[in-house]
């Protein structure tokens, strides 16, 4: 039996939901992630190709507060990281990345205000 991690499962907020499933959906298939299944409004699950689905999505049951970009307001943070084959595959991750501009969100580091 494999050992590690099986799959990481992320609360949105009910108000967030669909900005995230949205803003994942557009920069996971550069790093090859892909949907696996979705029942929309209860989950939304990526996977790898030939992988298990281990990265999920759940709207979950409050309305959560948009990260407003400033680490001083960050509070509790999860914090998820995905491997990358190639400096290629990060690079074209990053460029979609910015592309979709969720507001005063934090890539890398580097902290973008999309306003």
């Amino acid at each position: 039996m494999p050992r590690g991690l099986s799959h990481v499962a992320l609360t949105t907020g009910k108000n967030n939901y669909k900005e995230m499933c949205n803003f994942y959906r557009k920069i996971l298939p550069p790093i090859c992630y892909y949907v696996f299944m979705e029942t929309e409004g209860v989950h939304l699950a990526f996977e790898t190709k030939g992988g298990p689905p281990d990265f999920w999505l759940y709207p979950g049951t409050t309305e959560l507060e948009k990260f407003s970009g400033k680490i001083a307001d960050a509070g509790e943070k999860t914090h998820v990281s995905f491997y990358a084959n190639s400096r290629k595959e990060v690079d074209e991750w990053y460029k979609v990345a910015m592309s979709v501009r969720l507001c005063k969100t934090v890539i890398g580091s580097t902290f973008t205000d999309c306003t």
